[in-house]
């Protein structure tokens, strides 16, 4: 994993163990690749594992927790007969992180 994301990927932990209903959080895709690593320009792609997703979707202010958002989208997403949420951002740095909301319920 690029050492660009280390900061805010802190600030996630630290976040999430304070967090009750954050019951899971995983990092997907080309940062945790052995083949075809990432690059420079790839994202990072966490999956977070919810009790209740509303929270998460309802109020993008819980993002401002990880440092200085300047963009944000938010997206719904049917991947693999999961029907999940996505938070596009922009941080820093241009440090660009995928959030994506799985409700524990879905899994």
């Amino acid at each position: 994993m690029k050492k660009k994301y280390n900061n805010i990927l802190d600030k996630f932990v630290q976040w999430g163990q304070a967090c009750d209903t954050l019951k899971a959080a995983l990092i997907i895709g080309s940062q945790v690749r052995k083949e075809h690593v990432a690059d420079d320009y790839s994202d990072l792609d966490l999956v977070m594992i919810v009790d209740d997703h509303e929270p998460f979707i309802t109020s993008k202010q819980w993002l401002e927790d990880f440092g200085t958002l300047h963009i944000s989208h938010y997206v719904n997403i049917n991947t693999g007969g999961w029907n999940n949420w996505a938070w596009r951002t922009v941080y820093d740095d241009v440090l660009d992180i995928d959030f994506a909301i799985v409700p524990i319920k879905e899994i």
